[in-house]
């Protein structure tokens, strides 16, 4: 009887580590996902200045062009 009991014992155990394992996990999923996230907008942002950037150099090569030579 022992015997069953220790390895029903250990068996509880091993389940006790997986589901603790599986939380803290599960935790870092979480914080990753957040800084994924996080990340997705300053790329969003970024590349609303880039094209904001872009459009002004645009321009001023246009006008640039637009000007007759002297």
């Amino acid at each position: 009887m022992q015997k069953y009991f220790n390895a029903i014992y250990a068996a509880v155990l091993i389940g006790l580590v997986v589901f603790v394992v599986k939380i803290q996990l599960f935790g870092q999923v979480a914080d990753v996902q957040s800084s994924l996230d996080s990340q997705a907008e300053t790329m969003n942002q970024l590349q609303g200045d880039i094209e904001a950037i872009v459009g002004a150099i645009n321009k001023q090569i246009q006008a640039g062009q637009q000007q007759p030579e002297s």
